[in-house]
């Protein structure tokens, strides 16, 4: 079995570290230092399974000992985001004012965010949240870092994205997994000019999985998958895809069902998988939500079932994805679990070829041929969907391209246009 030695060696660190906080805190329930150390680990997932109950009662014991700014802050964060307490962005807010107040950046950085995403427009309360926000990450605080890095990368601030790389390098340099793993993202996609850019993307995300991170682990997962940066090694990503998914990545969930449905670098355990590519579609991966449509409407699956295949294409479909809009359109025209309707169906053709879906192409010339959903004979358009299908190599296209090659053009060439105007 794959581990990777220093990742273990972090784990490890972090339990030795969490006995012996919880060691102290029985000697010693008013060490308010020690409850608030161990309140982020369980906050944050750090190397442990996320636990805000417990986060909380920490966090709470560390403030109610000696009213400390830093455990204000957290505590404030708790009730103003609704992390197992119920929602209270007033009393949320007064906490991290009075930590603000006693100087901790943290808060500085919060309640300018806040200020922020309620500003509703106003440039007064904008310029106030920013400048809390900048003052907070010249401080060195790696969350305003990195939240003033994703002002420049998204263009809020004016797309930079040199400026947003130094402040995402500043973040990641001082803790920051998120910023890490946004590194790895801009040096994979080219935003970065580096000699060996997938080399640098791969060092980002090892980084940011090291800490923890769900998106650093996934993605570092995929490097691995893949064989970019790094040698491919089916082994290593099926480990990292594990961490990935034990900590709610939706990615790394869809693709361990592989892993599962295959029996490939692990048992074979088709329920599992089957499990997992349900929660990553409710998690809303597009690509799990049209493959569990192509599971649900399989005749000889174990698991049929047109009406809840009929919905994981249409959220996919929402999403604009080609292939379940065009199954949408396979589902009307052959009456699974609705009533036939081809011209429901060749409104979802249409949509899919005018993406530049292959198959959808074709279906739509098939159509023009067969004079379905309304269609007049009319070789010519035929003739031109097929091609564009052919072109991408979809051999049936190829076949009925083939069959047309002697027939002359008919029809009405302005019906294609008066039908979907």
């Amino acid at each position: 079995m794959y581990r990777d030695s220093v990742y273990d060696e972090i784990l490890q660190k972090v339990n030795e570290e969490v006995t012996h906080y919880e060691r102290k805190l029985e000697k010693d329930p008013t060490d308010a230092a020690t409850a608030y150390r161990l309140s982020l680990i369980y906050k944050d997932g750090l190397g442990v399974t996320k636990d805000y109950e417990k986060a909380y009662q920490l966090v709470l014991q560390s403030y109610d000992t000696d009213q400390n700014p830093l455990a204000a802050n957290v505590l404030g964060t708790m009730y103003y985001n609704g992390m197992h307490v119920e929602k209270n962005k007033e009393q949320g807010l007064q906490l991290m004012q009075y930590a603000h107040q006693m100087g901790n950046i943290a808060a500085t950085f919060n309640i300018g965010l806040h200020i922020l995403v309620n500003s509703d427009g106003d440039t007064e309360e904008e310029e106030q949240g920013l400048e809390m926000v900048r003052t907070a990450a010249e401080k060195g605080n790696h969350f305003a870092q990195f939240s003033y890095a994703g002002f420049f990368d998204d263009g809020r601030l004016g797309q930079d994205y040199a400026t947003a790389f130094e402040w995402y390098l500043r973040a990641a340099n001082n803790g920051s997994s998120g910023a890490a793993v946004n590194l790895g993202f801009m040096y994979r996609n080219g935003i970065v000019n580096a000699e060996h850019p997938d080399d640098k993307a791969f060092e980002y995300f090892r980084q940011s999985a090291y800490m923890h991170n769900p998106h650093g682990m996934y993605n570092l997962g995929s490097m691995y998958d893949n064989g970019i940066g790094v040698e491919e090694n089916q082994h290593a990503a099926f480990y990292w895809f594990t961490k990935a998914a034990s900590k709610g990545s939706a990615n790394a969930m869809y693709a361990l069902h592989r892993y599962y449905n295959e029996g490939v670098y692990t048992d074979y355990d088709p329920e599992l998988a089957m499990e997992l590519l349900e929660q990553a579609a409710v998690n809303g991966v597009v690509a799990a939500q049209r493959d569990l449509g192509n599971i649900l409407s399989d005749e000889e699956s174990e698991y049929l079932d047109y009406e809840k295949a009929i919905y994981w294409f249409e959220q996919a479909a929402e999403e604009d994805d080609v292939i379940a809009i065009n199954n949408l359109g396979w589902i009307y025209e052959n009456g699974f679990g609705v009533e036939q309707d081809y011209a429901t169906a060749l409104n979802y053709f249409y949509r899919a070829a005018e993406a530049g879906y292959a198959v959808a192409q074709c279906n739509v010339g098939r159509y023009y041929i067969e004079q379905r959903g309304g269609m007049p004979n009319d070789i010519d358009h035929a003739k031109h969907w097929l091609q564009l299908s052919a072109d991408q190599g979809y051999e049936r296209a190829v076949q009925l391209l083939e069959e047309l090659r002697d027939k002359p053009a008919s029809g009405d060439g302005g019906f294609w246009k008066k039908l979907f105007s």
